[in-house]
């Protein structure tokens, strides 16, 4: 995701420079409204980067606020900065659901962006993001790879209502579903967040189960939870591959970055 946020602040300044310049000697003062879905490691470093690009500039104001998962939450605080007439707004959809906030900002005139997570909608100005599709595919392909003799898989996706989950799904399995020896044998949903994978992987493990000898979780922080769950029932950790997406700090066992 490195990538993703360093076009997101270049994409940032090349709003503002025609904003501030058209202002000619008037003192207005520009606000930035930034709506993130989540809170994590790289959504931080994200933020913080943010500031230093708004560091350029002596009339911005940088608001951030975060949703924590929540969409009614999160549509509330788009409608907020919407209602305070930002000059321009930035949106990490928690879900597609949010898409009538963010609609109602774009008719109004703000310039909306939109970061990492798609909505229903084509009304925003820009879209900043990963090929996820393309990501799910590429996982699909290394484990094709890495597991020789064949492999039994746990899926493990982000909210099901998500872009990037629906989105790493369709292209991880269109890939895995034409290797022979390969199977999906559990297909479960979480909420991206390590103790919801936790929850989810330890309920599958609390009753009888398909057996798996590999998880594919959507993203590293499920990854981590899984293997909690899995060492919670006492699985042997050594034969079976932990793969996330999005190169979180810890190492699970196996992640790509995107």
């Amino acid at each position: 995701m490195k990538h993703s946020v360093r076009r997101l602040c270049q994409c940032l300044l090349l709003f503002l420079l025609p904003l501030l310049l058209s202002c000619g000697s008037e003192k207005k003062r520009y606000v930035i409204g930034v709506s993130q879905c989540s809170e994590d490691v790289w959504r931080e470093k994200l933020n913080e980067e943010l500031r230093i690009a708004a560091l350029y500039y002596n009339d911005v104001d940088l608001r951030i606020s975060s949703a924590n998962d929540d969409v009614q939450l999160q549509t509330e605080q788009i409608n907020k900065f919407v209602d305070e007439g930002v000059d321009l707004l930035i949106v990490a959809p928690g879900q597609v659901s949010i898409s009538p906030a963010i609609d109602r900002a774009y008719e109004k005139g703000i310039p909306v962006i939109i970061f990492d997570r798609r909505t229903r909608s084509d009304k925003y100005t820009a879209y900043i993001g990963a090929d996820n599709k393309e990501i799910g595919s590429s996982m699909g392909e290394y484990l094709a790879g890495t597991l020789t003799d064949g492999g039994r898989i746990l899926e493990l996706s982000g909210l099901s209502t998500s872009s990037p989950a629906i989105e790493r799904n369709n292209g991880f399995d269109s890939v895995v579903q034409c290797r022979p020896g390969i199977s999906i044998v559990e297909h479960l949903s979480a909420d991206w967040t390590e103790q919801g994978a936790f929850r989810t992987v330890d309920s599958l493990l609390s009753e009888p189960h398909n057996e798996f000898d590999c998880v594919f979780a959507h993203n590293d922080r499920m990854a981590m939870g899984a293997r909690r769950a899995a060492e919670k029932h006492g699985l042997n950790l050594e034969h079976i591959k932990f793969c996330g997406i999005d190169a979180m700090p810890q190492k699970v066992g196996c992640s790509k970055s995107s």
